[in-house]
């Protein structure tokens, strides 16, 4: 998957409906769409009762809920503190803070669909489920930025431009082929979505 369908998909799903309040970050229309897509994640990944899919959807609802409150505690600092940093690779930078922070989790989120595509990890379940929950948890991650650099009066077709700038096809393309430097890169984005489930986990019970 090239890397500008993955940044649409990932826009597309923290787009804020106008007719929701301007205030929230997370509106719920958007999070019962990032609710049902992690269902359907699970179920394509066997880590959800494909039998009872209302039960599957309330846990999901739940996990973002978590996801969320997570967030909001951490606020900007905080997921500026948790953003991966990377040897190898140098991404183009913008210049505007938020831009910048979204292209680094960005390149976890790449990360984390190329392992669900690979089937070395179909029989690792732990990385399953930190695959599938962390792609989730990283798209909030850039919708709440998102949401903040509109707040600033900035333009949102600047956040598409830059995370689908030209330039990033072929740092992609290098990860995916270059077995040191993917191993690399997998290295720093880890503990990023770790610290980013430790806590909606730990709320639910797992």
């Amino acid at each position: 998957m090239r890397v500008i369908s993955i940044c649409l998909l990932v826009l597309s799903l923290t787009s804020l409906d106008t007719t929701a309040q301007e205030s929230a970050w997370l509106p719920p229309d958007v999070a019962e769409n990032l609710a049902r897509q992690l269902a359907d994640r699970m179920q394509q990944t066997d880590l959800g009762p494909a039998a009872d899919e209302e039960k599957l959807l309330d846990g999901t609802r739940r996990m973002i809920a978590a996801m969320r409150a997570d967030l909001d505690t951490r606020g900007e600092e905080g997921i500026a503190e948790l953003a991966p940093t990377f040897s190898g690779i140098e991404l183009p930078e913008a210049g505007q803070r938020e831009l910048d922070l979204m292209a680094r989790y960005n390149v976890c989120n790449l990360v984390l669909f190329r392992q669900l595509q690979d089937p070395a990890f179909r029989d690792d379940v732990n990385a399953r489920i930190t695959s599938t929950l962390g792609l989730t948890a990283l798209t909030m991650v850039i919708g709440f930025l998102r949401e903040s650099f509109v707040a600033k009066g900035n333009d949102v077709t600047q956040i598409e431009a830059h995370l689908t700038d030209p330039r990033l096809q072929p740092i992609f393309d290098r990860i995916q082929k270059d077995l040191e430097l993917r191993g690399s890169v997998e290295q720093a984005c880890r503990p990023v979505v770790t610290a980013l489930l430790e806590k909606p986990l730990a709320e639910l019970g797992h």
